[in-house]
């Protein structure tokens, strides 16, 4: 899944974005997963996470000035990416 934001987003105001583990995993089973956010184009945080079954797991970020795109990866590929612009005050 791919998606933008047509809002700005308030640079230096925290996002959550909370992670799940997709419907084929069985209870109790974890998921690794890689939270990648790029700013401008240049990756700034690549964060590999276990995400169980039927749990979500939260990512904070507090994003500076700048396009971002935010993607979660596993094994399969991009499960979902999301782009947006920061910028103003929070």
């Amino acid at each position: 899944m791919r998606a933008s934001l047509a809002a700005p987003v308030p640079a230096g105001g925290p996002l959550e974005f909370a992670l799940a583990a997709g419907g084929e995993s069985a209870a109790g089973e974890r998921t690794f997963v890689t939270f990648r956010a790029m700013l401008d184009g240049r990756q700034m945080i690549a964060r590999r996470l276990r995400v169980a079954a039927g749990a979500e797991t939260g990512v904070w970020l507090v994003p500076a000035a700048g396009r971002w795109t935010v993607s979660v990866e596993a094994e399969a590929g991009v499960l979902a990416e999301l782009a947006f612009e920061a910028g103003g005050t929070p």
